[in-house]
């Protein structure tokens, strides 16, 4: 009860203390704002000759090294 008629007290001074504004800000304007990235990726693979795999995809090549070279360039672009 004590804890009661402390609220009811109390709660009239919290309301009166908090202040109300009635101006609305306007809303900022947005500009579209462009980022992005470029990776660029080097990739470099030791195949086993010796596989299945391997003969199959590089039957009628002949001669090829074992290892196989990729570089690759990925554009990112957000807006």
């Amino acid at each position: 009860m004590r804890m009661f008629s402390i609220w009811f007290l109390l709660a009239p001074a919290m309301a009166l203390g908090q202040e109300v504004s009635e101006d609305i800000p306007a809303p900022e304007e947005r500009k579209l704002e462009w980022s992005g990235n470029l990776d660029a990726k080097y990739t470099l693979s030791h195949m086993a000759q010796g596989s299945a795999m391997y003969q199959l995809q590089f039957l009628s090549a002949g001669k090829v090294s074992a290892y196989l070279s990729q570089y690759r360039i990925e554009p990112y672009l957000n807006g």
